[in-house]
C-alpha cells in the first residue's frame, strides 16, 4: 500500500498490524534515514539492538539467504525482531517476494534504496499494489510541512507561537530538518512556563539572527558574493544539508524578493509592500532586502524562478547528482543577476 509519510502517524497507535514490510525511498538518505527511525521508534516500537542491518549485495550475492534472516531466523536468534535491507534495487525483488507471500514467516523487513525509485520501478509498484506491504515516498519537506510540524510540537508543550515567527521558522529550518526537534527543545526551555512565544524569545534562546531571516548561504547567494556562496554551500552539503532543502530554501526568498518588485512596481511604497508579502518583513531584516533589491531587476529574478524550479525538479529525478545540480543552479543564478544588471 502506498503510504505518505504524513499517513505513517495513523499507524502510531495501532501498531504495523496486518503489515510485514515497508520499503523506503526518496530523494536523498538523509530524507530516508530520518523516516525510518522515526518508524522504528514510533510505530514498530523496537531498539536498535533488535534490528539486523545487512547490505542488499550480500542477499544478492547469495552470502546471506532471506529464509535465515527472517522466520528461521537461524544466524540472529530470536533477538531479531525486524531486518533492515539496505540499498536494495529493482534487483532484489524476485527474492524478496517469497517471503512477502508466506504468511507463516516472523519479523518485520525494513527495506531502503540506493537511490529514487520512479513510478515505473517493478519494486516500487509491487509494494503499493500489495495489501500487507508499506511503499513510503520520502522527500524534501515544504515549508508548509515545516510549519505543520511545529505546530504540533509546540501544541505538546501547550505553547503557542506568534504566526510571523512560525512562518519564518518554518522557511529557517526547511533546509535542516534534522535539528528541528532540538532547536525547538532550546526555545521551549527558554521560555519556561511562559505559554506565548514571540520573535524575542527565539532570537534569545537560538542566539543567530540568521535562523529567523537569512542564512549564510543565501545571504550570500543573494548578495552577489560567488566565493563566499560556493563556500557556504560546501559548507552546507557537508554537515549533511539536503541539496534539494537548500534550492527550496532559497527559493522562498526569491519569491518574495519578486513579490515585492512587483508590489512596489504597481507604486506601492517598499514599507508596505514589506508588511503585504507572505511572511511578513521585519524591520530588522528591511535594509538587508532593501540591498537585494538594488542588485536584483525584476527580470533577472523572473528568470532566477524558472531556474530554481528546474533545479528543484531535476534534484527530484536525478536524485543521485543532487549536489551537482544544486550548485550549478546557484552558479548560473549568479550569472543571471551579472547579465541582467551588465
Amino acid at each position: 500500500m502506498k503510504f505518505s509519510a504524513a499517513q505513517l502517524k495513523t499507524l502510531s497507535h495501532s501498531g504495523v498490524g496486518k503489515f510485514s514490510s515497508a520499503l523506503f525511498y526518496g530523494e536523498e538518505e538523509s530524507f530516508i534515514q530520518e523516516k525510518i527511525t522515526t518508524f522504528i521508534k514510533d510505530i514498530l516500537k523496537i531498539s536498535s539492538s533488535e534490528i539486523t542491518v545487512i547490505e542488499a549485495e550480500k542477499i544478492l550475492s547469495k552470502e546471506v539467504f532471506l529464509e535465515d534472516l527472517l522466520g528461521v531466523r537461524m544466524l540472529w536468534g530470536d533477538d531479531s525482531k525486524a531486518i533492515w535491507v539496505k540499498n536494495a534495487s529493482d534487483k532484489l525483488l524476485s527474492l524478496l517476494t517469497g517471503f512477502l507471500e508466506d504468511s507463516t514467516s516472523t519479523g518485520f523487513l525494513l527495506i531502503t534504496t540506493d537511490k529514487y525509485l520512479k513510478p515505473a520501478s517493478k519494486m516500487r509498484q509491487y509494494y503499493e499494489e500489495k495489501s500487507n506491504t508499506l511503499s513510503v515516498g520520502c522527500f524534501a519537506p515544504t515549508p508548509d510541512d515545516i510549519r505543520k510540524k511545529l505546530v504540533y510540537l509546540f501544541h505538546v508543550y501547550k505553547k503557542d507561537i506568534h504566526p510571523d515567527v512560525l512562518h519564518l521558522l518554518s522557511e529557517a529550518f526547511v533546509s535542516n530538518t534534522m535539528v528541528l526537534e532540538s532547536e525547538v527543545q532550546k526555545i521551549i526551555n527558554y521560555v519556561g512556563g511562559k505559554s506565548f512565544i514571540d520573535r524575542q524569545d527565539v532570537e534569545n534562546c537560538l542566539s543567530i539572527e540568521e535562523v529567523l531571516d537569512y542564512d549564510s548561504l543565501t545571504h550570500a547567494f543573494l548578495s552577489g558574493t560567488p566565493g563566499e556562496m560556493i563556500h557556504f554551500f560546501k559548507q552546507q552539503v557537508a554537515e549533511g544539508g539536503a541539496s534539494i532543502g537548500l534550492i527550496r530554501s532559497l527559493l522562498i526568498q526569491v519569491r518574495r524578493l519578486y513579490a515585492l518588485k512587483c508590489l512596489m512596481s504597481e507604486g506601492k511604497a517598499f514599507d508596505q509592500a514589506a508588511f503585504m508579502v507572505t511572511p511578513q518583513i521585519f524591520s530588522q531584516a528591511k535594509e538587508k532586502i532593501k540591498g537585494y533589491l538594488d542588485l536584483w531587476s525584476p527580470e533577472a529574478l523572473e528568470t532566477l524562478l524558472t531556474l530554481l524550479m528546474q533545479g528543484e525538479k531535476d534534484c527530484k529525478t536525478l536524485s543521485d547528482l543532487g549536489d551537482m545540480v544544486t550548485e550549478r543552479a546557484f552558479i548560473r543564478g549568479m550569472q543571471i543577476r551579472k547579465r541582467k544588471t551588465s
